[in-house]
């Protein structure tokens, strides 16, 4: 039910997340969705903070467990540039350990 779910604190500044159901009968979809526009609205902030210090990004690339749900990606295609999903299932570690070979390696590329 459109506006019968109302979320706060994607920011996690303290660590909580507030939802607030505003009428009967709203589903767990429902709640999943609100949440995902709260977190659109909280990413629309940041970028706009980056793009006043560094030039806007022309790609995006989504990554994580959650990145295989359609509903996500769609989501994250609304407010972020040029969205590809990554095809690793663990790409944070993938990045941290070339990250940290290019540290131990100063010849290596970044990739």
């Amino acid at each position: 039910m459109q506006g019968g779910v109302d979320v706060k604190g994607a920011r996690n500044d303290d660590g909580v997340l507030s939802l607030t159901i505003r009428t009967d009968g709203v589903t767990s979809a429902e709640v999943f969705r609100a949440i995902l526009l709260h977190g659109n609205d909280e990413i629309q902030l940041l970028i706009e903070a980056l793009d006043e210090e560094v030039p806007p990004a022309r790609s995006t690339l989504l990554t994580g467990g959650w990145a295989a749900m359609r509903c996500v990606r769609e989501a994250r295609a609304a407010v972020l540039p040029n969205v590809s999903v990554s095809t690793r299932a663990q790409d944070t570690a993938y990045g941290a350990t070339l990250f940290a070979a290019r540290l131990l390696d100063a010849r290596l590329p970044i990739q």
